[in-house]
């Protein structure tokens, strides 16, 4: 069953950067954002709520269309250890990533 009302937005500093990148690399493809919307197959209005930064931090789901758009591709890398508050935490290392090639 499909959630029927507003989800609570995420203020996560990391997703907002994120956001904030991804949005810089697609100005800078000099797409317009009617092309954005039909090459990613988003909503319009969603493509343009994110290119005018008022949706901060979208979910992946929206996020990996606008990523590919733009010609790059999300990808999971470790923590650099000096950084990771949460390591000392973890009963075990988390495991390495395999992507498929």
């Amino acid at each position: 069953m499909r959630y029927k009302g507003r989800m609570k937005k995420t203020n996560d500093p990391d997703a907002v950067k994120i956001t904030a990148k991804v949005v810089a690399f697609l100005e800078t493809c000099g797409l317009t954002e009617k092309q954005i919307f039909e090459f990613s197959g988003l909503n319009r209005k969603t493509v343009s709520r994110i290119m005018k930064q008022y949706n901060k931090a979208p979910n992946l789901n929206t996020l990996a269309p606008l990523v590919r758009v733009a010609g790059y591709r999300l990808e999971l890398v470790p923590l650099d250890p000096r950084v990771d508050k949460f390591r000392s935490s973890r009963l075990f290392p988390p495991p390495p990533i395999v992507l498929e090639k």
